[in-house]
């Protein structure tokens, strides 16, 4: 499953209009943590530059709103995340915000809209031409890769793209059954059932959401 993704980068106050940086993502269970750290090391070039984050998500009535915490520091990020379909693919709006101060912030959010649930995971990130690679341990409920591709303002470049995830794909040896179309806080929530005669699995959350 692919998923396009949207990050703000800049807000233009003339136009009061957010522009989107478009990415094409891919997320799968890690049932061979060896095989798949070598396959992105080979990859990537690289060891890849490890985070521990706990992201805390708050009720909302559309879409996902988290507080993700980059431990030890008191600094972070707040990030809305919202998915729609459109053809063939799922359309990913967020908007992230730095914050400075988290644990003020989740205090006036938890005060205002009450926590949903928590997630700690530690996070390794490697780079190699517009293309990023996460490598997650989430506690709980295992490990996991996420593959997220860039995609130019070009439209003519989607099938490039296209190309360039199933190639990514390959080498990383990820097959369709360990694809996974929701959030972490899903499945820790057990809101994810899988059809093992299928060899597919939906989210029960109506909302699925990036991590």
């Amino acid at each position: 499953m692919l998923a396009l993704q949207y990050f703000d980068d800049t807000f233009d106050t003339n136009k009061s209009e957010f522009k989107m940086q478009q990415s094409v993502t891919l997320k799968a269970r890690v049932d061979e943590l060896q095989t798949t750290e070598e396959a992105v090391f080979e990859l990537t070039e690289s060891l890849g530059t490890l985070f521990e984050q706990e992201d805390v998500y708050f009720n909302v009535p559309h879409g996902n709103l988290k507080l993700r915490i980059m431990k030890p520091n008191r600094c972070g990020q707040l990030i809305y995340n919202s998915l729609s379909k459109k053809a063939d693919h799922k359309l990913s709006e967020s908007q992230i915000t730095e914050v400075e101060d988290v644990y003020s912030m989740r205090a006036t959010l938890g005060a205002a809209l009450g926590e949903r649930g928590v997630i700690q995971k530690k996070r390794r990130v490697f780079m190699a031409e517009g293309l990023r690679i996460y490598l997650d341990e989430v506690d709980e409920i295992g490990h996991f890769i996420e593959v997220a591709i860039s995609l130019p303002n070009d439209s003519d470049s989607s099938s490039a793209v296209a190309s360039r995830v199933a190639e990514v794909r390959a080498r990383l040896k990820i097959s369709d059954p360990s694809i996974v179309p929701a959030a972490y806080l899903d499945l820790l929530m057990n809101g994810l059932s899988f059809d093992d005669s299928a060899s597919s699995c939906t989210s029960t959350s109506p909302d699925d959401s990036d991590a």
